[in-house]
């Protein structure tokens, strides 16, 4: 369960922070619309810290990124994350959390 996102908007590069419960210490995947970067681990279950990427892994679903499947997606693709808003939510082997919106902005922004 996500409950913030700090900031909710910002450049590839950024540091973020995910607070909630439910996350994993060291294997969670971030979801944002259909891509997803991971593994990012949470030291306390409770807050996740990542950088915003450049680029994201793209068609899979979020069940092959569960468990040993994860490697298991022969259509996967890595595309550039593109400035605009997403649906963010974080994946691990509990389940997908709640989705929240997250905007990547463009550089100069």
């Amino acid at each position: 369960q996500i409950t913030a996102v700090t900031p909710r908007q910002a450049i590839k590069g950024t540091s973020i922070i995910i607070t909630g419960e439910g996350f994993d210490m060291r294997k969670n995947y971030i979801a944002l619309n259909d891509g997803y970067f991971g593994y990012v681990g949470s030291p306390d279950t409770q807050s996740i810290m990542f950088t915003v990427p450049e680029e994201v892994i793209a068609g899979c679903k979020p069940a092959d990124f569960v468990g040993e499947n994860r490697i298991m997606c022969p259509g996967r693709k890595i595309q550039s994350l593109l400035p605009q808003t997403y649906s963010f939510s974080v994946i691990n082997q509990a389940g997908k959390s709640n989705s929240i919106e997250f905007t990547v902005l463009n550089q100069g922004e």
